[in-house]
């Protein structure tokens, strides 16, 4: 399971090297491999977290006599599921990130080389100029901050979510039991 896993996701890896055509303004293309980076995730966990659930619920471990390999092998177990998903999108995370920057820069030049106009027409007295120029300085601030605001994570909020209750939240939920059982025995 963890070699197919790997396998899959380095394949993932991969296309992202490889894509040429990613725009800050389709989520659609460059989180489409979000969901199956998700479901790897949840799969490696899910059988970690019956086996548990099923020693826990039969009694045949005791919390307190837990060994140290025991303390260790899920958490880590569980930091590789997490990994499963950050991992083969971090490169595509690091492309979103340089194209917001050099598209940031781009706006940055535009609206310096608008403010030169303006301020050149202020002096020549070209009213008319001038309102169209602050017509394009008002967009250009308008696309600097849209590009600003762009997520240059490669999912949607809904998969995080996902994410989230599907990993973290059973630990959470361990966490919590396991402590009111120790505070209430």
């Amino acid at each position: 399971l963890i070699v197919f896993a790997l396998r899959q996701l380095a394949f993932v890896v991969r296309l992202h090297r490889i894509s040429t055509a990613i725009s800050l303004y389709e989520r659609r293309t460059h989180s489409a491999f979000s969901l199956l980076t998700v479901r790897t995730s949840v799969m490696i966990a899910f059988p970690i977290y019956i086996v548990v659930l099923f020693l826990l619920l039969t009694g045949s471990v005791d919390v307190s006599k837990l060994t140290l390999a025991d303390l260790i092998v899920v958490p880590v177990l569980l930091l590789g599921a997490i990994g499963l998903f950050i991992i083969p999108l971090w490169g595509m995370h690091r492309r979103l990130t340089d194209l917001r920057s050099r598209a940031g820069e781009v706006v940055e030049q535009r609206i310096e080389a608008a403010m030169r106009h303006v301020g050149a027409g202020a002096d020549a007295g070209l009213l008319n100029e001038q309102n169209e120029l602050g017509s394009l300085l008002s967009n250009l601030v308008i696309e600097r901050e849209t590009i600003r605001k762009k997520s240059t994570w490669p999912w949607e909020t809904e998969t995080i979510r996902g994410f989230a209750s599907s990993i973290l939240l059973p630990v959470v939920i361990w966490g919590a039991t396991t402590l009111l059982g120790r505070l209430f025995q």
